[in-house]
C-alpha cells in the first residue's frame, strides 16, 4: 500500500525569537546568546545551541513544502486507527502525536518501536503506522518501518533530513 516519508527537525520554537523550557521563557539576542530566568546558552553548547538555531530555518523548509505532510494527512483520514512508535525522544514525539490526533478525533496510540515490532498487536488493514526517528539509524525504528510496509498498511516515516530511514 501506500508509504510516505518525510522529515521535520526536533522540537519547534514557540515564537519567534524565543522558545520555552518547562515554565522558562528563553529570548534569543542579537549576538545569537539565549538568556532566561535560569541558564544561558553559549556557543559552547554546541549541539544544543545549533540545533535550536537550526529550527527557524528547518521550520521554513517544511512549510515550504507542505505538499508530504498534507498528502499524509489525508491518508491518514482514511485509517481507523493510527499507531504512533518511536524510541527514546522519538517515542516522547510518539507520546505527543497520540494526543494531537486524539484531539482531532482519531483513535491513535503510542507504542515504542521495540514494543511494536517485539511484543506487537496484531495490525488490521485499516490501520496507519507513523513510525519517528530523529536519523533513521536505529534499529527497532528500521524493524518498524518494515513491519507496517510488510502488513501492508499505510505506513508514514517522520525523520531527519538525509535520514537513513527508508520507505518503499
Amino acid at each position: 500500500r501506500d508509504s510516505l516519508f518525510g522529515w521535520i527537525s526536533g522540537p519547534l520554537l514557540v515564537e519567534p525569537g524565543c522558545f520555552h523550557i518547562l515554565r522558562y521563557k528563553v529570548h534569543f539576542t542579537d549576538k545569537d546568546v539565549c538568556e532566561g530566568d535560569f541558564f544561558m546558552l553559549t556557543e559552547n553548547m554546541t549541539g544544543l545551541y545549533r540545533s535550536i538555531h537550526a529550527q527557524p530555518q528547518a521550520v521554513r523548509e517544511l512549510l515550504a513544502d507542505w505538499d508530504g505532510p498534507s498528502q499524509a494527512a489525508e491518508k491518514l483520514v482514511r485509517t481507523q486507527r493510527i499507531l504512533l512508535a518511536g524510541i527514546g525522544t522519538s517515542f516522547h514525539a510518539s507520546v505527543v502525536g497520540e494526543y494531537l490526533l486524539r484531539l482531532a478525533g482519531a483513535d491513535a496510540w503510542a507504542v515504542r518501536s521495540f514494543e511494536f515490532v517485539h511484543y506487537p498487536r496484531p495490525l488490521r488493514s485499516d490501520d496507519g503506522v507513523i513510525v519517528i526517528s530523529h536519523r533513521g539509524s536505529k534499529l527497532h525504528g528500521n524493524l518498524a518501518v518494515q513491519r507496517a510496509v510488510e502488513a501492508e498498511v499505510l505506513t508514514i516515516g517522520i525523520t531527519g533530513k538525509n535520514s537513513k530511514m527508508q520507505g518503499p
